[in-house]
């Protein structure tokens, strides 16, 4: 089927339109994009030059904090220098001011091994040895102030870092000092720098140790638990942190080997963008509408007159024209003229259709007349037709019936007959299941005498075992004697005593093996008892199959002589309808040659009748097609 292309389905209104709103959504889409990328440049230049500032600022504040603790320790080892013994350092080391900018303060001296801290019930244990803690060694090798790396007070399990600091007497190495600083308060202060809502700001050491992070779990472990695999840079990186966009700076501290870092959430710091780009797009969506309505308005405006014309011939199109209708011709030239031909066209087409109107009634009142004619032939044949349809139908069905009737017969005397040779079967199996049965009953009573026997023999045996068991007890008495003698006799008597013994286990043995045999013929005694009862039930349901038997054959019998009378009375009936049929064919065959000489002559008066009513409706047709124009 034909598909219309856009230029051919869309109004030439509509494509005026739609062109220039492309042209000017093109347009405004040229300018915010521009407008985009220039505010975005801009505004990424300002955010990297606001986070330089920040992590300088933060960085500024640790240094000076780091700074004064290093001060005041270098400050109070000169004055702990100055003293004679480790007593002396001890008030000191626990002035106020002191303690409350160190969590603890110790001094280590190198020849003793001794040492005082700032705490006096600090207790480190009885091994501690001052002089082999990496503070001490580190101070020592390097005779100048050092600072640890930070770690986890093993008490507070807050992060410090220690401060060593080497103690000289008159220029000899007397010991060295250590300072434990807390980070935690230095952390507290890198939390609440104000970051805008867009991130934190946390510290690690060089070698990836965290310092500081507003999430306390991640103190003292790697930064790679909250990083990544991010490097350590001092340039701005965009990375991805859990599926999240961030924007990532590290800064070095001064003087010390530490790093201060900050992540910002990268839509964060650019919402300004995003919300650019949001009202940009609303912008121009807002005013390509405002466009349409109007260039839509403006043009419905001017395109008036050709709405007219086209409505005018849009009615003659569709079948309901008015032939009479003229357009108006007082509008712009162009427009003037397509209405002038337009009216002398639908003149012309009014003179025409009314021609035609007047022919068409004229034939359609001929064609109605042949018509009804027609159609009342066709409906004489028809009901000959039927009337011979209905005589071959039932013709027909007869002769159906009466061939399934014989064939029936037929196959009732072959049943009967199979039935007949079944019942001699039947009656021949019974017999032979007669003698069958009657030599089982036979067998079952020779098995009974035997089993009668067996049971005869069984008890013979059970009397001569109690005789052997008694034999064996008089042995076994005489065996017992026989040992007593043996013993009064003495060492003359002891081969006798032993002949005695053999011969009392002999006759125990003996026991022993009649009791065991007594038992089996008591339980083969017992079983030929149920063998006995079993076999006389078996005789008796013979005896009854027998009589049963001979009672089935008597009714084979009977039923085969009934099924002989049955054959007799089936082949008669079956001679009779052959009879019927013959006469029924000759009928069938007569009708069957009428009612094809009628369906011919139907058939033709059909042809006929559609024809006729064919012409009829197209004439109809086309009378309602002229009639939808008025002239």
């Amino acid at each position: 089927m034909y598909q219309p292309h856009w230029s051919a389905a869309v109004k030439f209104k509509h494509k005026v339109v739609s062109v220039s709103a492309l042209v000017l959504l093109l347009a405004l889409l040229v300018l915010s994009i521009i407008q985009y990328f220039s505010v975005q440049s801009a505004i990424k230049e300002q955010a990297e030059q606001s986070i330089n500032e920040i992590i300088q600022g933060i960085s500024n504040t640790v240094t000076a904090q780091m700074n004064g603790a290093t001060e005041l320790a270098a400050l109070t080892t000169n004055l702990v220098a100055s003293t004679d013994n480790l007593d002396a350092a001890f008030p000191i080391l626990s002035q106020p001011q002191l303690t409350s900018s160190f969590l603890l303060i110790g001094y280590g001296e190198e020849r003793t091994g001794k040492y005082v801290a700032s705490d006096p019930n600090w207790d480190p244990g009885a091994d501690w040895d001052p002089r082999k803690r990496p503070w001490y060694t580190d101070a020592k090798n390097a005779k100048e102030l050092i600072i640890t790396a930070p770690y986890a007070d093993a008490v507070s399990n807050e992060i410090v870092v220690s401060i060593g600091v080497p103690v000289f007497k008159q220029n000899n190495f007397n010991g060295a000092i250590f300072y434990d600083v807390s980070l935690a308060k230095l952390g507290e202060m890198i939390n609440s720098f104000n970051l805008l809502g867009a991130g934190y700001a946390f510290m690690v050491s060089k070698d990836g140790s965290t310092i500081s992070h507003p999430d306390i779990k991640f103190n003292g472990k790697s930064s790679s638990a909250f990083l990544g695999d991010i490097g350590i840079s001092n340039k701005l990186q965009y990375v991805e942190v859990k599926g999240e966009d961030k924007l990532v700076q590290f800064k070095a501290v001064d003087g010390l080997d530490w790093y201060l870092g900050v992540m910002l959430d990268e839509s964060t710091v650019f919402s300004a963008i995003s919300k650019l780009q949001r009202d940009a797009t609303i912008f121009t969506f807002i005013s390509v509408a405002l466009a349409i309505v109007i260039l839509s308005f403006v043009i419905n405006l001017l395109l008036k007159p050709l709405d007219e014309i086209n409505t005018a011939m849009a009615a003659i199109a569709d079948g309901n024209a008015d032939l009479t209708v003229r357009l108006n011709t007082e509008h712009e030239p162009e427009f003037a003229a397509l209405a002038k031909n337009f009216n002398a066209f639908t003149a012309s087409l009014q003179s025409l259709i009314a021609n035609i109107q007047s022919l068409g009634h004229e034939v359609h009142n001929d064609a109605q007349q042949t018509s009804h004619v027609a159609n009342q032939a066709k409906l004489s044949i028809q009901e000959q037709l039927n009337s011979i349809k209905v005589l071959d139908e039932a013709t027909t069905h007869m002769s159906t019936t009466e061939h399934q009737v014989t064939q029936s017969a037929h196959e009732a005397a072959e049943a009967i007959k199979t039935t007949d040779q079944v019942a001699v079967q039947g009656e021949k199996i019974v017999a032979e299941t007669t003698e069958t049965i009657q030599a089982l009953s036979d067998q079952i009573s020779s098995a009974m005498t035997v089993v009668t026997e067996l049971e005869s023999s069984s008890t013979a045996i059970e009397q001569i075992l109690s005789v052997i068991n008694g034999i064996a007890e008089q042995t076994n008495l005489l065996a017992l004697n026989a040992a007593i003698e043996a013993a009064r006799a003495g060492e003359s008597g002891r081969g006798f005593a032993v002949v005695a013994d053999e011969v009392r286990s002999l006759a125990q043995r003996t026991q022993e093996a009649t009791t065991e045999i007594r038992g089996m013929i008591s339980q083969l005694q017992s079983g030929s008892e149920s063998a006995v009862t079993v076999m006389k039930q078996s005789q008796h349901y013979v005896d009854k199959t027998v009589e049963k038997a001979d009672q089935t054959r008597n009714a084979l019998e009977d039923m085969r002589s009934a099924i002989r009378h049955i054959v007799e009375l089936n082949s008669r009936i079956a001679d009779m309808l052959n009879e019927q049929n013959d006469i029924v064919n000759n009928v069938n065959n007569s009708s069957s040659s009428i009612r094809e000489i009628s369906e011919s002559v139907y058939s033709e008066a059909k042809s006929v009748d559609a024809t006729m009513q064919s012409q009829v409706e197209k004439i109809t047709s086309q009378e309602q097609l002229l009639e939808q124009f008025k002239v």
